[in-house]
């Protein structure tokens, strides 16, 4: 994939696509492609937070450590940012997050991120909606796993 391809990726995700065109392809020339094969981590639980994710194609399964052991929370896919609880919560990482399918995935270092949403008044609410949206989400699954 190249830049232009990664940029109008960036545009679809709601977090990104009101943003300026420079930051956009700020946010891509910045990101890593990464690849994962079934079963490998992206991130751990209590991994420091140093950046957030774009999955570009494949499935992620997230999943709370718990006492009586992991807690499916979710299923992360295409076009979906994962991560950025971290970064905005300035805290190591809550969940552990793996590879359900091979995935490719753009890789959005922790100060870029911050930076698009420090500049971009329409990020700052996405962000805002989406780590609501997990919150509640989790708080759903939890409830029903006790």
């Amino acid at each position: 994939m190249n830049l232009d391809q990664e940029a109008d990726l960036i545009r679809q995700l709601p977090i990104f696509s009101r943003i300026d065109p420079a930051m956009q392809k700020l946010l891509c020339f910045a990101a890593e492609q990464l690849r994962l094969e079934p079963g490998q981590a992206l991130f751990s639980a209590g991994d420091e937070t140093d950046a957030a994710y774009v999955v570009l194609s494949g499935t992620l399964e997230v999943s709370l450590p718990t006492a009586a052991g992991p807690v499916h929370v979710s299923m992360i896919g295409a076009r979906e940012l994962i991560g950025e609880t971290g970064i905005f919560g300035d805290a190591p990482r809550s969940a552990t997050v793996t590879a359900a399918t091979c995935v490719k995935a753009l890789r959005i270092p922790k100060d870029v991120l911050q930076a698009v949403v420090r500049e971009s008044p329409a990020a700052a609410l996405q962000i805002t909606r989406l780590l609501a949206q997990r919150l509640a989400h989790t708080t759903a699954r939890l409830a029903a796993a006790a």
